[in-house]
């Protein structure tokens, strides 16, 4: 898709533990024709719109928050599309609310939220936690274990889930400590992933997407209300969502029967094209 629009996006190509970032300009240089790299101030010059995904990763923030590059786009009526995949209202990171309140200092702010109720409250559409299809070519195992994964830290309300579930079925627990190719490929060596939620926001994370790239069954854990936004997910058929132990379990048994499967993918791509729809961009 080629347009006349010419897009500035903020983005840590070199942020080594997911291409999370790196996706927002690939998936720009897909979609439009005029693409570059915004480090400072001085290059917004000939740009129409400025898009950072994840405005409170700090090396996307003091590009974003210095207050000339605020007036710039403000002078210039440059719109700013933030992917807010931070929880704003957070009981755990209080200052997030600061990072909010100067976010609004742009005039033409286009803002999409991770987290439902931050989304509610600031009238927004979801951002989902997707990647570009320039990272689509990740190999499931011809062959997965049948049992879960998990990767990442191992707080107390998650440790009691996993006493429990063990008792069930194999849980093989790793510390993220991975480059992301192998990441990735070991997540694949699974049939189940787990990701429970996230510390107080309610929404579905990267985890869930990156289990379906690589072919593999997410486990979500999820509150009463997400699926009720986050509907494409919701009607996924080989996914696992739960909110107790028990429902979970029950779940797990009725897929065990289940052979190799090829999942359906999400990407960045589409997330931006709807985003940019709803403000006469494309």
């Amino acid at each position: 898709m080629k347009t006349n629009i010419r897009v500035g996006v903020i983005a840590d190509m070199e942020y080594s533990i997911s291409p999370a970032f790196s996706s927002y300009y690939y998936a720009c240089v897909n979609i439009f024709k005029d693409v570059k790299l915004i480090n400072n101030v001085k290059d917004l010059e000939n740009v129409d719109i400025v898009v950072c995904g994840n405005d409170h990763f700090y090396n996307h923030f003091v590009v974003w928050s210095n207050q000339e590059f605020i007036d710039y786009c403000n002078d210039n009526k440059i719109q700013f599309f933030a992917h807010t995949v931070e929880h704003i209202n957070s009981p755990v990171y209080t200052h997030n609310i600061q990072i909010q309140n100067k976010l609004e200092s742009f005039n033409l702010l286009r803002q999409r939220c991770w987290d439902i109720n931050d989304s509610k409250e600031k009238n927004t559409n979801i951002a989902r936690v997707l990647l570009s299809k320039n990272f689509m070519n990740y190999k499931n195992k011809n062959l997965k274990k049948n049992k879960i994964i998990f990767i990442g830290k191992v707080y107390q309300n998650r440790r009691e889930l996993f006493d429990k579930l063990t008792k069930h079925i194999e849980v093989d627990i790793f510390e993220r400590s991975f480059d992301y190719p192998d990441f990735i490929s070991k997540l694949s060596e699974y049939k189940y992933v787990l990701s429970p939620k996230s510390m107080s926001v309610n929404g579905i994370p990267g985890r869930f997407y990156e289990s379906l790239l690589v072919d593999s069954i997410p486990i979500q854990e999820v509150s009463n209300d997400t699926l009720d936004y986050y509907t494409i997910e919701r009607d996924i058929p080989n996914t696992i969502f739960f909110q107790t132990i028990e429902e979970l379990i029950n779940k797990i048994e009725l897929t065990k029967n289940l052979d190799l499967i090829e999942q359906p993918k999400m990407f960045l791509e589409d997330e931006l094209i709807e985003f940019f729809k709803e403000f006469g961009i494309l």
